[in-house]
């Protein structure tokens, strides 16, 4: 089941409220990348996505 489907089943099922939670496809973030800058309050974090496919932020 594709992340999308997760998405959509939770929406389904009451799991998740889509219409308050945005939710973004991770791919359309980092863009082919591995990771990316997300610039917060002044401060810059660093998404990071793992070999295991796990996602860490850091500052």
């Amino acid at each position: 089941m594709s992340a999308t489907d997760k998405l959509a089943s939770a929406s389904r099922n009451g799991e998740a409220q889509a219409a308050s939670i945005p939710a973004v496809d991770s791919r359309e973030l980092f863009r082919g990348g591995r990771q990316l800058q997300i610039l917060h309050a002044g401060q810059v974090y660093i998404l990071r996505q793992t070999r295991d496919n796990k996602l860490i932020l850091t500052k």
